[in-house]
């Protein structure tokens, strides 16, 4: 089970990270290889069992058919983690492969325009202010939308896992229903480990990236 300790390791651990100055693509590369890589692993291993776990509790009835003697919550349970596991695997290629280098070159595009304002700034009045801020809107004016809506859509995946992983919890009665088995007890802690490494990884996204100036 998730403790308050453990919750508060990770807090400490964010609060730290927190502190480091990262340009966009440094936080971007902090992000993906700090957690995608390591999730997809634990994942994978957690799916691996889960499979030993599910074929281990099926007998065989005559030549052809096969009977499910598992028990049908932990299907549902199982079900529910295969789901987010697939939309996961998903979530992390549309983030490495299209929103990410979006954020890179919006945050480019941004670095650029603040260059020619520092470099304008001995003009009148006039292009002072299309050197500053309102020019600055303007040249990013149309990459900027198309982002929002990326990171709009990554947030509502946010909050889907979330729902995958409260049905979990509600399942299993907190990590206890059946618990004495110590295999699935093995599965219910390996799933609690990454559910809270995907809470950071969240939080981090969601507090440090997405709320980044991208206006």
């Amino acid at each position: 089970m998730i403790t308050q300790e453990m919750i508060a390791q990770l807090k400490g651990k964010m609060e730290n990270d927190t502190k480091k100055e990262f340009t966009v693509p440094e936080l971007i590369d902090e992000i993906v290889s700090r957690y995608h890589a390591k999730e997809l692993t634990m994942i994978r291993e957690i799916r691996e069992e889960m499979d030993a776990y599910e074929t281990d509790h099926n007998t065989s009835s005559g030549l052809f058919k096969k009977t499910q003697v598992m028990d049908a919550r932990i299907q549902d349970i199982f079900q529910e983690f295969y789901a987010l596991s697939s939309e996961l695997k998903h979530h992390f290629e549309k983030e490495e492969g299209e929103v990410c280098p979006l954020m890179v070159a919006s945050y480019d595009m941004i670095e650029g325009a603040s260059d020619r304002s520092d470099r304008g700034a001995g003009m009148d009045s006039q292009e002072e202010n299309r050197g500053g801020k309102l020019f600055l809107q303007r040249e990013f004016q149309g990459h900027d939308p198309a982002l929002l809506r990326e990171i709009q859509r990554l947030e509502k995946e946010h909050g889907q896992t979330e729902e995958h992983i409260q049905e979990i919890i509600r399942l299993s009665d907190h990590y206890g229903y059946q618990a004495r088995d110590v295999r699935l007890a093995s599965i219910y802690q390996k799933m609690q480990i990454c559910f809270a490494d995907l809470s950071e990884h969240r939080e981090r996204e969601e507090m440090e990236l997405f709320e980044r100036d991208w206006y």
